[in-house]
């Protein structure tokens, strides 16, 4: 089964005998619920990764906790390079841009430890800027992200949101983990006709 063509697909049979259906799940449906419910602390946010490597897609969950420090931004984990870009530009334009953000800390008093929870076993996560730069913001606020949230995108240095590849695909993968709300860039709004209906009716 390739991508789209067969989304929302079920397979059963009928017991001829007690008229009872049994449904069969197969390994294209996709893992279920890996998105739970309730709020998940200030800092952490969903996010639909490009694993480049393997070509694929990939959910990640990120996490950030600020701490009394002196600036620094602590990634833990093996991040990959993308994913570490990511970071520096999500933290470059939140520090241009804390007055407009109404953020009135002196992030030169804190420290920020960031984690990406690979939830797909992918080797890289980009494109994942737009989420880490939320993930930044909801620690320094102390506000959680709406639950079963995914946040879609990339952007530059200067804010600007940059169109994503694989809307629908992306959009696939976070509604049948478990999404019940997806931000997507501005610039994919032309995407949304191609996304199936089944898959636009699972999100509020």
């Amino acid at each position: 089964m390739g991508g789209l063509e067969y989304w929302d697909t079920s397979f059963s049979f009928i017991d001829r005998e007690s008229g009872q259906e049994t449904f069969v799940r197969l390994p294209e449906m996709g893992g279920g619920s890996i998105i739970a419910e309730g709020k998940l602390p200030p800092g952490s946010i969903y996010t639909v990764g490009t694993d480049v490597t393997d070509a694929r897609l990939a959910l990640f969950l990120l996490q950030t906790q600020m701490n009394r420090g002196s600036g620094r931004i602590i990634p833990l984990g093996n991040l990959s390079s993308k994913m570490k870009e990511a970071i520096k530009t999500a933290d470059a334009y939140l520090k241009a841009n804390l007055k407009n953000l109404g953020i009135d800390h002196d992030l030169k008093a804190y420290d920020f430890t960031i984690q990406a929870i690979n939830l797909n076993q992918a080797k890289e996560g980009s494109e994942t800027t737009v989420a880490f730069f939320i993930s930044l913001v909801s620690a320094i606020l102390e506000k959680p992200v709406l639950d079963r949230t995914v946040v879609l995108g990339e952007m530059s240095v200067q804010g600007m949101l940059l169109k994503v590849a694989s809307l629908p695909e992306r959009m696939q993968l976070a509604v049948e983990a478990g999404a019940k709300h997806i931000l997507i860039p501005s610039e994919n709004k032309r995407d949304v006709a191609d996304v199936p209906d089944a898959i636009l009716t699972a999100i509020p």
